[in-house]
């Protein structure tokens, strides 16, 4: 008997008299004659292909990836969890809540606008586990708000704008686990600022005073516990200075920190960027008191006199901060 042959068997196929036996070029691409791509090199061939967004096999691997046809199950547990504990109550009091909060901040001359929903996936969040992004028909990543402040900067900065308060209560998204089902939601509202008067503190002080004022609206608040983070870039910069980290380092601390912020632990992220600190050729000294000063919390009175030990050695920075009591 004569060996088996795939190329004789090719050929027969493909030249049978009856057109109707013969294959189509996906029936022969997933025959057993012809020999089958080991794993590096499908792996080689996917990245050749992704590597190159202008070609027809790009475009082509995209459009086969939308062409999916969704199935049953998949379509009954993506949302499932979203339509459950819809309660009337819970639906008034969110609106009322909202109301009030577009009166308060209506009164300080503010304007809602909301920006772009989508945005290209930025390298801010490039470390951020719980950022949900997607792909678009042509291929591009792009993701859901993770907060409200980046969209918004851009938007300032694209459209060169320099005073304008504005507030947008909005839905922000986090991935969820195991992934392939609907992201969580959460409602937040944000109060902006734009000024062109880069010395005057009146913005943060009309921020403090809002926020004052959003509070005493809702009388129940009183009776719960509840903190106000109050964040400046001019008081991150000093504490930096003040622990000793030179003022070319400070973008990446920057980085360090914002990652560490998006992805808190236990222990609000202290740990993680102790490590990631020392990751960046910081010192252990200099990375002991950077995460100090940021895992500080308490009442005014409690980080007050901690606080003033930068504000001695304001004028060494060629800053100055004033810690009231």
């Amino acid at each position: 008997m004569f060996p088996f042959c795939p190329q004789t068997a090719i050929l027969k196929w493909i030249l049978d008299h009856d057109a109707d036996k013969r294959p189509s070029a996906a029936e022969l691409l997933q025959s057993d004659y012809l020999p089958q791509m080991e794993e590096q090199e499908v792996d080689e061939l996917f990245r050749s292909t992704l590597a190159n967004p202008q070609t027809k096999s790009y475009k082509k691997l995209i459009s086969t990836i939308f062409s999916q046809p969704i199935s049953r199950k998949f379509d009954f547990i993506y949302d499932n969890d979203a339509h459950k504990g819809v309660n009337l109550a819970n639906l008034i009091n969110k609106q009322i809540a909202s109301q009030r909060l577009k009166n308060i901040l209506s009164a300080h001359g503010a304007v809602e606008l909301e920006v772009p929903l989508m945005l290209p996936k930025l390298s801010i969040y490039e470390s951020c586990s719980q950022l949900v992004t997607f792909m678009d028909s042509a291929g591009n990543l792009v993701s859901l708000p993770f907060d409200l402040r980046v969209p918004f900067a851009r938007f300032v900065a694209r459209n060169n704008i320099s005073n304008l308060k504005r507030y947008s209560i909005s839905k922000v998204f986090r991935e969820r686990k195991p992934h392939g089902i609907q992201p969580h939601e959460y409602i937040i509202a944000a109060f902006d600022i734009i000024s062109s008067s880069k010395d005057s503190i009146t913005p943060d002080v009309e921020v403090i005073f809002t926020i004052q004022q959003i509070l005493d609206s809702f009388p129940y608040l009183q009776a719960k516990s509840y903190s106000i983070q109050i964040n400046h870039s001019s008081l991150l910069k000093g504490i930096l200075l003040f622990c000793g980290l030179p003022e070319d380092q400070l973008p990446v601390v920057y980085e360090v920190l914002t990652d560490s912020s998006n992805n808190k632990a236990g222990d609000g992220g202290k740990t993680s960027a102790y490590t990631k600190l020392l990751n960046s050729s910081i010192n252990e000294k200099t990375a002991s008191q950077i995460c100090t000063f940021i895992a500080m919390s308490g009442s005014l009175s409690s980080v007050s006199g901690f606080l003033r030990r930068i504000t001695k050695s304001g004028q060494q920075y060629n800053m100055t901060l004033t810690i009231s009591t």
